[in-house]
């Protein structure tokens, strides 16, 4: 019984997927600024699909979109709209973009040099603070314990260290 139930499910999903999107529109239209000129490469972003278009030359665009669907025209020179797509002709598809040109702001040179001047207060509290909290190496150095040792340790006795404490130890009878 379950195995039917989950076949006719499946079924079903199938035969709603390949139904033809009849809701799909082709969209077409132009973006103009406010003099009536063209908009080259306004782009153009679905809500729904997060795709994004581009006009041509002449401000052109040809989209194939869900009847209703949000787009958001932007360009670097122009505020931001957003448009619904519909059935129009070309024609009656002309947005108009208002121009809005981006401003650099200024720097005050004042406010850079101060701010250095905390940068660098800063550092070298931090190193006050790491030199303190830090734990230290065996006997007293100033380096980090997680830092890797300046030489290789190699436990037990080499020929040469076992040779001098032999002799040492002689000398030291004598």
């Amino acid at each position: 019984m379950k195995g039917y139930t989950i076949c006719i499910f499946m079924l079903m999903a199938f035969i709603v997927k390949a139904q033809p999107p009849d809701s799909l529109i082709l969209f077409s239209g132009y973006i103009l600024d406010e003099d009536s000129l063209p908009i080259e490469n306004a782009y153009l972003v679905s809500y729904r699909t997060i795709r994004g278009y581009s006009t041509n030359e002449k401000g052109f665009f040809k989209i194939m979109l869900l009847k209703g669907d949000s787009l958001m025209i932007n360009h670097l020179s122009y505020e931001r709209r957003i448009i619904k797509a519909n059935n129009d002709s070309p024609l009656k598809n002309c947005h108009y973009l208002k121009f809005s040109p981006y401003s650099i702001k200024t720097m005050d040179v004042k406010y850079r040099d101060i701010s250095m001047e905390n940068f660098h207060r800063n550092m070298k509290l931090i190193n006050a603070q790491m030199r303190r909290d830090m734990p230290l190496y065996r006997y007293n150095s100033d380096q980090n314990a997680y830092a890797p040792s300046p030489k290789p340790q190699f436990y037990g006795f080499s020929f040469n260290e076992l040779y001098k404490y032999i002799k040492a130890k002689k000398y030291k009878k004598n």
